[in-house]
């Protein structure tokens, strides 16, 4: 069965018609909702290179990602150049 959504977006996972994509997805070309890739928590497309919030947990399950400065990538090491600034959760 094709779900058809007028002047709403599609959640993919749900099979339900929405105003908005819930949080940790966003709207693909085809109005559908996606899931953001793995460290995300909100994103404008899929990839690594589409985050613009990154999960973030106090010493618990999932792991604590880290936004990289001038790119909107999430990494869990902050690598050489860098370092991990905790208070703002970013490299």
């Amino acid at each position: 069965m094709l779900l058809i959504c007028l002047f709403t977006f599609l959640v993919s996972v749900y099979s339900q018609c929405t105003n908005t994509c819930p949080v940790n997805n966003y709207l693909d070309s085809g109005c559908v909702c996606q899931p953001c890739t793995s460290g995300c928590i909100n994103c404008y497309g899929p990839g690594l290179d589409s985050c613009s919030a990154c999960v973030n947990t106090t010493g618990g399950s999932p792991q604590s990602y880290y936004k990289v400065i001038g790119r909107d990538t999430c990494t869990t090491e902050c690598g050489n150049l860098y370092y991990e600034a905790g208070s703002t959760n970013t490299c």
